[in-house]
């Protein structure tokens, strides 16, 4: 452990500007969920109870850059096997070929669905996998009911379509979220593993200091 860091957490909380960080006793550093930081002097504390929950604006505008690009190449990964099997589909290519294309391009799908948990759990970003299981839900369903509207003619009006897309979304948002849960899982225990590999003193406090639970 670096020197001068401390191995123990108070009730006082400090905002860096992206999230509640817990202070040390003594205030003089604060902890990101990876490591130990200098406070600025003078910076507001609050206790946990009463710190003030940020604006849904300014969590937004703190999103990390890192979360969103993992976010767009998941959706991409996530969503592409739909219109692929539909467009496939549409065209009546042979069976063997639309299984080939359903099997590459869910198996992308569900690859990428761990392996995004499971940068998720390494960092501890539990909340974000929250808001990863609502984007990727609602943009899944999104795109198989475009697919499902557009097999449907123009001067056709099928009350179906909407009813069957919601069914094949259900289906397919559960084994989504068990799948981010799992990655998630994964990330946690391989960052516990590297951590008491590296510096087991270390790896022992940040665990015990993040059981904590915070304001969000």
């Amino acid at each position: 452990m670096e020197a001068g860091v401390p191995g123990a957490q108070s009730q006082l909380w400090f905002w860096d500007g992206k999230q509640w960080c817990p202070l040390s006793p003594d205030g003089l550093w604060h902890w990101d969920g990876e490591r130990w930081n200098p406070t600025p002097p003078g910076s507001p504390r609050v206790r946990a109870l009463d710190a003030p929950r940020p604006k849904m604006t300014d969590r937004l505008k703190s999103t990390p850059r890192w979360l969103i690009w993992r976010w767009v190449a998941w959706i991409l990964l996530l969503v592409a096997w739909v219109p692929i099997v539909e467009v496939a589909a549409s065209h009546h290519v042979p069976a063997t070929t639309l299984i080939i294309l359903g099997s590459c391009f869910g198996g992308a799908a569900v690859i990428s669905t761990v392996v995004f948990g499971s940068s998720l759990g390494h960092r501890r970003a539990w909340g974000y996998l929250a808001w990863s299981i609502v984007v990727g839900a609602a943009l899944l369903g999104l795109v198989i009911f475009m697919s499902f509207s557009a097999s449907v003619p123009a001067n056709q009006d099928n009350p179906g379509v909407g009813i069957g897309a919601m069914f094949v979304t259900v289906i397919c948002v559960i084994p989504m979220t068990l799948l981010l849960y799992a990655g998630s899982g994964l990330g946690a225990l391989r960052r516990r593993v590297v951590h008491r590999t590296v510096d087991p003193e270390s790896a022992v406090s940040a665990s015990h200091f993040l059981k904590l639970g915070g304001p969000t």
